[in-house]
């Protein structure tokens, strides 16, 4: 494979052309409108007193939140419950962080999450926030080709506010952003909601930024605060323990807010660092490349998640397809000359440079086991994936064995030289085909990588482990959060119909190749069994062809409203 290799700072440097900290005080930076603002107290206690008339649960999400409607005099209102705490599904959750999150955005004047107080509900604590009746939110706009504003105010707002959403959630450790949970309005501001699994304290979220210019995520690239407003700056520069305690009382333990003041300096630290090296005065950029970058971003936004194929087996070129048992043999004989870690992830993966013969090659070596970080991960899965996806014969996935180092079991997967990720199609503004073949690739893997991932009930689907070749093939990296194996992971699918994450809407599988879904059709418990061997248990085993009936369920039901031609290629 032809590998594109760039250091961190070849990387940043890329990307410093569009490199602004934004100080200046236009626009406010408040979402919600100043009158909306001005009813702040007012909603806190209409939400506080209230008459709960009526409820009903949203979803099957994992915090199983309820949808409460209030009525207080004439005044009706909707509102979101939840309860959740401690560990649920492998996820670490606590309904005082929505709380918390809410005082802190007052403390530091954003004005992007919607007011939330405490109530209790049947007898029990919980949060209780206002329903936001938004016009969409960034799943939305991705599933249904939904235009961005493209220039003018609407269109620097939201660029910024993307910017500024990040630096949140980087001081709240926030690990839980995704596409359902970023809404937008009519007018295109941008209000953010559930928070439940934010305020991490352990100390790698004390040492390290989820955002920023060496994120804790691993694998990933810099994610800088490009542009941020001077109001916010200084009131992170003057965030203390005392004013931190006082605006969000007993929902944060005192190890939690020196975390939040840790990170605070993290990100002062690197904000300081770009003005150093870029400036701090770059808050504008001429109209034509601001469109460029906009238009850029909305390609990316559209495909996120986007992965499609020419045909079933088009990711990995035959040559290399024919290679990979002779691959898999290298990556468990080569002798191990050297290493280093990759970044400093929940994970700790460690690249291993690896030779015989004459040829040199290097390989990703993981073994994350059990809870880390709040997520249930495990480096079996990494192979088994691997394996399925060549049972299947969707050839995304790079070679992948088990391999010990330093006495320790672990999975070592083949290095793929990317030309880009879909984090640096978007960060570095990178073109992307708009028509033809390639074109018609994304939007085909799309639904094929949805498919594959709500059969092994993947959790982990994000920008940074979606790679593409510089002919725009797509390859898949990190599993290690699949094959979930609770009953709610048989029951409901991640993707789908009825998509198992609180809130999300439909996520069908709208184009799939008729050879995949007679794979899919054909798996059984021996076959499986004898594809993944050991790294799977039978529990797990019987977890995927539960979700097999599922999908294969919703391909016939979704043939039977538009016909086979418009689901099956």
């Amino acid at each position: 494979m032809n590998l594109l290799k760039k250091s961190f700072y070849g990387s940043l440097t890329i990307t410093a052309f569009f490199l602004a900290v934004y100080f200046s005080l236009w626009p406010s930076y408040g979402q919600f409108r100043p009158e909306e603002i001005l009813e702040r107290e007012d909603l806190e206690d209409f939400l506080l007193t209230a008459k709960i008339v009526g409820f009903k649960d949203l979803g099957k999400g994992i915090t199983q939140p309820l949808k409460i409607n209030l009525r207080r005099g004439n005044t009706e209102r909707k509102a979101v419950w939840k309860n959740c705490s401690g560990v649920i599904n492998g996820y670490f959750e606590g309904w005082q962080y929505e709380i918390a999150a809410y005082r802190l955005d007052k403390l530091l004047g954003l004005d992007m999450i919607p007011p939330t107080v405490e109530r209790r509900f049947q007898g029990q604590r919980g949060s209780l926030q206002l329903w936001v009746e938004h016009k969409y939110d960034l799943l939305e706009i991705v599933d249904h080709s939904i235009p961005l504003p493209k220039e003018g105010l609407e269109a620097v707002n939201l660029e910024r506010m993307q910017y500024l959403a990040r630096a949140f959630d980087s001081l709240i450790a926030n690990e839980d952003r995704s596409l359902q949970n970023t809404l937008l309005t009519e007018d295109w501001r941008t209000i953010l909601i559930d928070h439940s699994r934010s305020f991490r304290s352990d100390a790698h979220f004390t040492r390290n930024l989820i955002y920023g210019l060496r994120p804790l995520r691993t694998g990933s690239g810099p994610l800088p605060f490009k542009r941020l407003p001077r109001p916010f700056v200084d009131k992170l520069r003057a965030l203390s323990f005392d004013s931190i305690k006082v605006a969000v009382g007993s929902y944060l333990t005192t190890r939690e807010i020196r975390s939040i003041l840790a990170r605070r300096d993290l990100m002062i630290k690197e904000i300081e660092e770009m003005i150093l090296l870029y400036g701090g005065g770059k808050s504008f950029i001429n109209d034509k490349r601001k469109a460029m970058r906009n238009r850029i971003l909305i390609s990316a936004l559209l495909l996120l998640v986007i992965l499609g194929c020419h045909s079933l087996s088009a990711q990995f070129l035959p040559e290399e397809i024919a290679q990979r048992e002779e691959l898999e043999k290298f990556l468990l004989t080569a002798e191990i000359i050297s290493y280093k870690e990759i970044g400093e992830g929940v994970t700790k993966p460690v690249r291993l440079f690896l030779r015989k013969d004459n040829v040199e090659r290097s390989g990703v070596w993981k073994n994350p086991h059990g809870i880390q970080g709040g997520y249930l991960e495990g480096w079996q899965y990494e192979i088994a994936a691997y394996r399925l996806d060549k049972l299947l014969g969707l050839n995304m996935i790079p070679p992948t064995v088990e391999r010990e180092f330093q006495d320790k079991k672990g999975s070592l997967q083949l290095w793929v030289e990317k030309e880009y990720s879909l984090l640096e199609v978007m960060e570095k503004n990178i073109p992307l085909p708009s028509s033809g073949p390639e074109a018609d690739n994304w939007e085909k893997r799309k639904y094929l990588s949805r498919a594959f991932d709500a059969l092994i009930a993947n959790e982990d689907r994000t920008q940074q482990n979606t790679f593409y070749t510089k002919d725009w093939r797509t390859i898949l990296i990190d599993h290690s959060r699949s094959f979930r194996s609770e009953e709610k992971y048989t029951k409901h699918l991640l993707f789908g119909l009825n998509p198992l994450r609180t809130d999300s809407r439909a996520l069908p599988f709208r184009k799939l190749p008729r050879e995949f879904v007679e794979k899919i059709k054909g798996l059984t418990f021996d076959s499986i069994k004898q594809a993944v061997g050991p790294y799977l248990t039978d529990k797990e085993i019987r977890a995927v062809l539960a979700r097999k009936e599922l999908i294969l369920k919703e391909i016939a039901d979704m043939i039977k409203v538009v016909g086979e031609d418009k689901i099956l290629y």
